[in-house]
């Protein structure tokens, strides 16, 4: 009966220590690059997306355009796992 508390409680702690590293506190930063530009001008901009936490598994980005109509740009996957997070 001791060894299945033991039991019990080792795997209950090995779950909260798990759970408490998946669960990261910190959304990932998004930051430009470059300077703004005006409706109409025609022009490359730059961004800076970091994560402190497990990494990133995907990066997306849209547009909206003055029709309201979104516009997906980029999408780049990232190799990872689970346990360790993305590997870059």
């Amino acid at each position: 009966m001791k060894l299945t508390w033991i039991l019990v409680i080792a795997l209950a702690g090995a779950t909260a220590g798990l759970v408490f590293t998946r669960l990261e506190g910190d959304a990932p930063l998004i930051q430009g690059r470059t300077t703004e530009a005006y409706v109409g001008d025609r022009h490359a901009r730059d961004f800076r997306i970091v994560d402190h936490g497990m990494g990133l598994r995907r990066v997306r980005v849209w547009v909206e355009g003055g029709d309201g109509e979104p516009r997906e740009l980029l999408t780049q996957e990232y190799d990872g796992n689970p346990l360790m997070g993305a590997s870059l």
